[in-house]
């Protein structure tokens, strides 16, 4: 410019005097002298998303860099000569969409991971990749990984297992980012453990024995239930692969499952059944050592005997005996029938009538236990017992109070009288509380909470949500006994909520299972 200013100085003066004679009648301004004639024939060519050429006849040319991709550019060349310059020509182009990346690829997929591969665009500056679950048509719980124009691979880590993911891939260019090419994926669900079997089943107890799925298993849980009953148990039994079950109920069907607990979280339980057998009698009961008013009863040889006194003469006795166990289990009773050594003697003696015996009953056992109820059941030694109704050898006890011990006694009618009464201890089960809550599906303005439902009955759950801090007060809702998982809406944006679960039952509401979310 410091070459043609003096010359464009003049120029332009010469045109505002050649204006201002116009204004005041001085006619037309004169025409620019041939010398600076304007450039014809403006072309653009060589378009990218960053430049294009521009073309003067067959020789002079100049690359306009750094540009926007896909904007519409105005274009004007001035042929400058040392003391001039000529009018604009013009013109307009408009760049091309930045490269994008191709052959987008997802591989190796495992429950937590993930392989991406594309191939390059031409001039990238690196690459941003961009997952998340999808999670009913929405994006969630977006990540962002940036790597250089160098790779084409990564390894996606930390992903949720049987979990369907989108993952987009752009070409950056400097700040600018390219088209996005986009996939989508199901990670694996979490390999169960297998092969799940039972050996030395007794009366009261189980091993099993399973296999670990991986080396990736922090803890496996055991689960076991009785097949027709309501209340499960559950044990954390670290990383081994057995377990003894103990305690059970004689003569009884459970269903047992086994889940492999990884840190993404619980595989589906590898399930089976067993059956408990009787429990065993005493053996090989014999009687010894016979007189007018006792005699010994023997148990498996000298190891357990018992001498019986105070019988009356050439009289038959009926002796029961029935092994106890660990929780008051008995077995069945073996019944010996011996008759003591009469009298001898000359006086005579009057033959007197004795009463029938009354007996008890036998192997009564309390069981199923709910919240509001426990069954009682017996045997009966003596056909000649009355019950209400008759026959029956079993009832369910309720309503009672949840998480209340009861004594239990249940004695035998006979027409002259009730016999022995046999009492045993039983507890009814505590209101239990959901477990495991869990919060997804966050967004601006809700979130979805899901738990794991106690064991029935229930009548349904009470939901009472808060913010921790800030405006706005308990909110509460009910859901049905059906029902373990709800969206909270309508919730302020980038807030922490308290969120407390609870079960109720038709005789209270359980603990409060809490937690905490945020929008």
């Amino acid at each position: 410019m410091s070459d043609i200013v003096e010359g464009l100085t003049k120029t332009v003066c010469d045109r505002v005097d050649d204006l201002d004679r116009q204004i005041k009648g001085g006619g037309e301004p004169a025409p620019p002298p041939a010398s600076v004639a304007p450039p014809r024939d403006l072309v653009t060519s060589d378009i990218t998303a960053r430049s294009f050429q521009v073309v003067q006849g067959t020789e002079n040319s100049v690359e306009l860099n750094y540009l926007n991709s896909l904007t519409e550019y105005q274009v004007a060349v001035f042929a400058v000569y040392r003391s001039s310059a000529s009018e604009a020509l013009r013109g307009s182009a408009t760049t091309l969409a930045l490269p994008m990346v191709n052959d987008l690829e997802l591989f190796d997929i495992s429950h937590s991971t993930m392989r991406v591969r594309w191939r390059t665009a031409a001039g990238a500056s690196g690459y941003m990749i961009l997952y998340a679950p999808l999670t009913e048509g929405d994006l969630a719980d977006e990540k962002e990984v940036k790597v250089g124009d160098s790779v084409n691979e990564v390894e996606l880590e930390g992903l949720t297992p049987a979990t369907e993911y989108t993952v987009t891939v752009y070409a950056m260019y400097g700040e600018e980012a390219s088209d996005p090419m986009t996939s989508q994926q199901t990670t694996l669900p979490l390999t169960p453990a297998i092969n799940l079997r039972f050996s030395d089943v007794d009366h009261s107890s189980s091993r099993l024995t399973w296999e670990s799925p991986s080396s990736k298993v922090i803890n496996f849980r055991v689960m076991y239930v009785k097949t027709n009953g309501v209340q499960t148990n559950e044990v954390d039994v670290g990383r081994v692969t057995n377990w003894q079950l103990k305690n059970l109920t004689s003569l009884t069907e459970y269903t047992v499952g086994v889940f492999a607990v990884y840190n993404e979280g619980q595989a589906e339980p590898v399930t089976e059944s067993f059956t408990t057998q009787t429990v065993p009698d005493p053996l090989d009961m014999k009687s010894s050592d016979f007189s007018t008013d006792s005699f010994r009863a023997i148990v498996q040889g000298h190891l357990n005997t018992y001498w019986i006194k105070g019988l009356n003469p050439a009289t038959e006795y009926e002796v029961l005996l029935a092994a106890i166990y660990q929780n008051d289990v008995e077995s069945d009773e073996v019944i010996l029938i011996e008759t003591t050594v009469e009298r001898t003697t000359t006086v005579a003696t009057t033959t007197t009538t004795t009463a029938a015996p009354r007996f008890g009953v036998r192997n009564m056992r309390i069981d199923e236990e709910t919240t509001f109820s426990m069954r009682v059941s017996w045997q009966q030694l003596d056909s000649r017992n009355r019950t209400v109704p008759t026959g029956q050898t079993s009832l369910v006890l309720q309503p009672l109070l949840s998480d209340t011990e009861y004594k239990i006694s249940v004695t035998p009618v006979y027409g002259e009288g009730d016999g022995p009464t046999a009492a045993r201890m039983g507890r009814t089960l505590p209101l239990s509380a959901p477990r495991n809550l869990r919060v997804s599906e966050e967004w601006y303005n809700r979130f979805r909470i899901s738990w794991d439902a106690p064991p029935p009955p229930t009548m349904g759950y009470r939901v009472v949500y808060q913010p921790l801090s800030g405006p706005g007060s308990a909110l509460e809702t009910f859901v049905g006994e059906d029902v373990n998982t709800m969206l909270i809406v309508n919730l302020l944006s980038g807030t922490e909520y308290s969120v407390k679960v609870i079960a109720s039952y038709t005789t209270g509401s359980s603990e409060a299972l809490s937690g905490k979310a945020k929008t």
